[in-house]
């Protein structure tokens, strides 16, 4: 158990490890009650990757930023839930290379392994996520009601026709839905929106952009 323990906060293991401890810590708060369920991303509707894109470029194409959100389920499944298999996956990956093929803690090994091992953890955590896509999309279904009239504010860099982040203000944590808008108009952020309906064969919200309101 010492060597094991040993073997986890070894030089290039150790980042691995603190993420891990950092994941364990939250769903231990989570099952404590310490954080409550509003802090599984807010609720089942938000999610927590709802500012993962604030900051990106504009000129960078939105559909193939969307579709590697699509590939990992962001969107449907809480980021919160995907980023715990992949660091889980990813400490795993860390402890076994380092193991087995790099016993004298050579950073240099152990980064020739970083790319390895982060695109095994991706692909395993695709892999888990993905039959917990369709769970979630059915508990989005129920709020759909809720969120449809609603007022909020595009969260992402921007909002259009293909990609695009909401944030709908109501009592409790604010909701963060997927949208787009109906005329593939280009809204940026924090533009203030309605959402006039929801497509359930997308899980998408349909929203247009409102007028701020004068103070």
């Amino acid at each position: 158990m010492t060597d094991f323990f040993l073997e986890t906060i070894r030089g290039p293991n150790l980042i691995a490890t603190v993420l891990l401890g950092i994941a364990t810590l939250y769903w231990a708060m989570m099952i404590l009650g310490i954080l409550g369920f509003d802090g599984l991303d807010g609720e089942i509707g938000i999610d927590a990757d709802a500012d993962l894109d604030a900051g990106i470029d504009g000129h960078i194409d939105g559909a193939i930023f969307s579709d590697v959100l699509t590939f990992f389920h962001l969107g449907e499944v809480p980021a919160v839930i995907i980023a715990t298999f992949f660091v889980l996956f990813f400490w795993v990956a860390t402890m076994c290379t380092n193991h087995y093929l790099n016993p004298d803690s050579t950073w240099l090994i152990a980064a020739y392994y970083l790319i390895p091992n982060i695109l095994v953890s991706l692909l395993l955590t695709k892999f888990c996520v993905w039959p917990l896509s369709p769970l979630f999309r059915e508990m989005r279904k129920t709020e759909a009601p809720r969120v449809v009239n609603s007022q909020g504010v595009v969260s992402t860099s921007y909002l259009n026709g293909e990609f695009g982040r909401v944030t709908i203000e109501q009592d409790g944590p604010p909701i963060v839905v997927n949208a787009i808008t109906a005329n593939g108009q280009r809204l940026p952020q924090h533009q203030p929106i309605k959402v006039i309906r929801f497509e359930p064969e997308t899980a998408l919200y349909i929203v247009q952009a409102i007028k701020p309101e004068k103070t």
